[in-house]
């Protein structure tokens, strides 16, 4: 419940003039990864994300039945975006 709360809670926009300004200050290239299963942070978080980084080339989602945990499970899928990501910069 806890990290529920601190994830919901937490605004990077807060004191940055919101949170699309904070964004777009980020100028450098970003790789947003999201699990399709994970409700503690939704694909839709991911998807703002994605459109707030102007270095950002679409979400890449992980399909996994273990949500946040998708990574532990089954890490094969998180390291290819990860070595497409790097090989891209």
């Amino acid at each position: 419940m806890r990290l529920s709360q601190a994830i919901q809670s937490h605004d990077v926009g807060r004191g940055r003039g919101g949170v699309e300004t904070a964004l777009a200050r980020y100028t450098g290239p970003a790789l947003v990864v999201a699990v399709d299963s994970d409700r503690l942070y939704p694909l839709k978080n991911s998807i703002a994300l994605d459109r707030g980084f102007a270095g950002s080339q679409g979400v890449k989602v992980v399909h996994s039945p273990w949500a946040t945990t998708a990574s532990w499970w089954n890490p094969v899928r998180l390291n290819a975006f990860i070595s497409e990501f790097e090989t891209s910069l």
